[in-house]
């Protein structure tokens, strides 16, 4: 006799790896030939999980004669489970200029990502001077899926200013709940996207100031106080500058409207009667979720009660049966509410009907 034995072979699950960023900064940014420089490289976790980057960060100097350093990243204390970073110690003998730049290898939870060049000048000083970054925001209370417009002024604060140049990198996170939400997101929750990221400084009539702006636009389920921070990366004579502002992201309005097909309803008869939800907030329409409960002023019975939403764009709708009681004809109003949901308000919308 024959026996066969069957295995069962389960795949593992695969888990999406989050993205990240990579940034370097080099102190002194223009060393003397053989004097030490610490480069340090910083690895963000910008996808919406709070997990710290782990893994080498690999930094390449091209014609430094230093090789390929690496360092193992350590977390960040206060940001939130997002941020790693690690450094390493070197020094370049030749007078020139070079470019570090830092490749993080990713781990089993993070994507890989490079840095940008910094410019290392070695064999001349440079004095770098100081300067303020102020974030500005077109609207203070915004909408999730509602654009705002930021602008950040870089300012070049030193006696004998010059016109900052380089880019602003912008960053936004929410930080509590306000005042006019029923729900909110939980604090360290990625606020939304901003068009563009970086953006690139442009002179204003301030020889002292430059200037650029971008589009930031709250996802989903992002309600609450948002903290939006822009960091000036600096340039060869400029140091990094970092403002901040907050602004409020609320839910989208709603309206409701209730109608039924007849203006006069015998007892123990039914009509159906619909309720229609529309986003009506600026921006991007959600299409609204949840329930629509309904209630007369007079006697009879809904079925279902509530009715549940379905639609696409900007509406969405559902519908009950209304059956009359008996009784006096007497004129009556007929109510639905809607829930609301993470990312809506509530509403409501009435309809006459005269019932027995």
């Amino acid at each position: 006799m024959i026996i066969f034995t069957a295995f069962l072979y389960m795949t593992p699950a695969v888990h999406a790896q989050d993205s990240t960023t990579t940034t370097v900064d080099c102190i002194p940014p223009a060393p003397s030939p053989g004097e030490p420089v610490d480069c340090t490289a910083t690895v963000t976790n910008v996808s919406s999980t709070q997990n710290f980057p782990t893994g080498t960060v690999t930094f390449q100097i091209p014609g430094s004669g230093v090789g390929m350093p690496t360092c193992t990243l350590t977390p960040t204390s206060g940001s939130m489970g997002r941020i790693s970073s690690c450094f390493i110690n070197f020094s370049i003998v030749a007078p020139g200029t070079y470019e570090v730049t830092a490749s993080y290898g990713g781990d089993q939870s993070h994507m890989p990502s490079t840095s940008a060049p910094f410019i290392l000048v070695v064999g001349m000083r440079i004095f770098q001077a100081s300067t303020t970054t102020i974030l500005g925001a077109n609207l203070a209370i915004v909408a999730v899926n509602q654009g705002d417009t930021l602008v950040a002024a870089v300012t070049d604060t030193s006696p004998t200013p010059t016109t900052p140049t380089g880019t602003v990198d912008f960053f936004s996170i929410v930080s509590g709940c306000g005042p006019h939400e029923t729900i909110c997101a939980p604090p360290g929750t990625l606020g939304g996207s901003f068009n563009p990221n970086p953006c690139t400084l442009a002179p204003t009539t301030n020889p002292a100031q430059s200037q650029c702006s971008t589009s930031y636009t709250p996802g989903r389920m992002t309600e609450g106080f948002q903290t939006l921070t822009a960091s000036y990366s600096g340039d060869l004579t400029h140091q990094t500058s970092q403002g901040s502002n907050q602004i409020e992201v609320t839910q989208r309005t709603t309206s409701t409207s209730v109608s039924c097909p007849v203006a006069t309803l015998t007892d123990h008869h039914s009509t159906p009667c619909t309720a229609v939800v529309t986003d009506t907030s600026p921006g991007t329409p959600i299409t609204p979720s949840g329930t629509v409960a309904w209630r007369s002023s007079g006697k009879g019975a809904f079925s279902p009660n509530p009715c549940t939403l379905s639609g696409a764009g900007q509406t969405a709708t559902c519908a009950v049966t209304y059956t009359a009681s008996p009784g006096k004809p007497l004129p009556q109003t007929i109510t639905g509410t809607y829930s609301g949901d993470f990312d809506h308000y509530r509403s409501s919308g009435t309809t006459p009907i005269t019932t027995p």
